[in-house]
């Protein structure tokens, strides 16, 4: 394989080493963002009926599942050495048919509720879910004050974003993406587009703050094989020469190439080669050989030219743009013998012939009653005959 090297590669390659470098940075960064911890104490029933159905149990256990698996929050349990920094608890009633919770985040250290939060369902209804949606409403609104966002734009196309591994969406120059209420602290972020190098970077986010990056994706190298038919042939890409075919070409900055194909005794061969980001492109070209020429003449002239059987002309006769190789002639003249012969067709030559016709030949018998009879044949030579 021989990889095509120009000033415009170098520098591609240096960028290729340095998304390297910080790829090497990223990979070994630990994602580092706040997360408080929670122990959620058992709620009261407040009503016989509430105790009935032991709801306030049932109700914490809900919101211990909950908080620990979507939420940011790590759920102690009680009675654990581990220190926490809120705890939640509350109260179910059951009252004309509905169900009614009431909850609040308390500050371990001060003692003051931090959140209150209420919601009210039908026995019937969906317990489990108006939980979930309680366990997040009190992440957001105790998190919120160490909580930033991120917007990440993208170009030249569009990429997928990425952050801590987890998909968050697609941006480009004129949809950035904005990501809201994200934790303060350091996340991984990826950004991944076809045919191009991909992007990663340490990100970190501050509370209260917008963090805008610029992503600017280097585009991945190109290939080109290039053959020709017949092989050997000098190939030159943008009028410097590389090599013969059949050649393969790594690494190439994708962009548009002018490529020609030169061999003696073949028609130069020329195209651009449109070379994409991350893909092969092969181009094999079918040399054609360069013509010839023949003139051909006779003695007597005006004889009829045939070639391969086909007439062409009468002589003198110069035939141009002959396709090389042997080829069969045939001249005719009445009065004449035939000549055949066979041409020879050099390419990019010009061939000569010189045929020599030969008058026919045959017998004469004259037969008369009368004598001292004079016959007298004209032609080239006079002949007379007495009988």
């Amino acid at each position: 394989m021989v990889a095509f090297r120009s000033p415009i590669l170098g520098i591609c390659l240096l960028l290729t080493i340095a998304v390297a470098a910080n790829s090497s940075e990223t990979s070994s960064l630990v994602m580092q963002k706040r997360t408080p911890t929670i122990a959620v104490l058992p709620f009261s029933d407040n009503n016989q009926s509430a105790s009935h159905q032991s709801y306030g149990q049932v109700v914490a256990a809900m919101f211990g599942t909950h908080l620990r698996n979507e939420t940011n929050f790590i759920v102690v349990e009680k009675g654990s050495n581990s220190k926490t920094e809120v705890t939640l608890t509350g109260s179910v009633s059951v009252v004309g048919g509905l169900i009614q919770i009431d909850t609040r985040l308390i500050s371990t250290a001060t003692g003051d509720v931090t959140v209150a939060e209420y919601a009210q369902i039908p026995q019937n209804g969906d317990l489990r879910a108006t939980v979930s949606k309680l366990s997040k409403s009190i992440e957001d609104k105790y998190l919120r004050q160490w909580m930033g966002d991120l917007q990440v734009s993208v170009f030249p196309v569009e990429g997928e974003v990425y952050l801590n591994d987890q998909f968050m969406g697609k941006s480009n120059l004129t949809n950035p993406l904005r990501l809201n209420n994200l934790l303060e602290g350091k996340y991984a972020l990826r950004v991944l587009a076809g045919g191009y190098e991909n992007y990663e970077q340490a990100v970190l986010v501050n509370s209260r703050t917008l963090r805008e990056i610029q992503v600017s994706l280097q585009s991945l190298p190109g290939s080109l094989k290039i053959e020709s038919e017949p092989n050997g042939a000098d190939v030159f890409v943008n009028e410097q020469k590389i090599g013969e075919t059949p050649l393969s070409l790594d690494s190439i900055i994708p962009g548009d190439y002018a490529i020609t194909m030169q061999k003696n005794d073949f028609k130069m061969h020329s195209q651009i080669a449109k070379v994409q980001s991350g893909q092969l492109l092969e181009i094999k070209a079918i040399l054609e050989v360069v013509p010839g020429q023949t003139f051909i003449q006779s003695s007597p002239t005006n004889a009829l030219v045939f070639i391969h059987k086909k007439f062409m002309g009468t002589t003198p006769l110069l035939l141009e743009n002959v396709t090389p190789g042997i080829l069969p002639i045939s001249l005719k003249m009445q009065g004449y013998s035939d000549y055949n012969g066979d041409i020879k067709i050099l390419p990019g030559k010009k061939n000569e012939i010189n045929a020599e016709l030969k008058r026919q030949t045959g017998k004469f018998t004259l037969v008369s009653a009368q004598r001292d009879l004079s016959v007298k044949i004209e032609g080239e030579k006079e002949l007379s005959l007495n009988a």
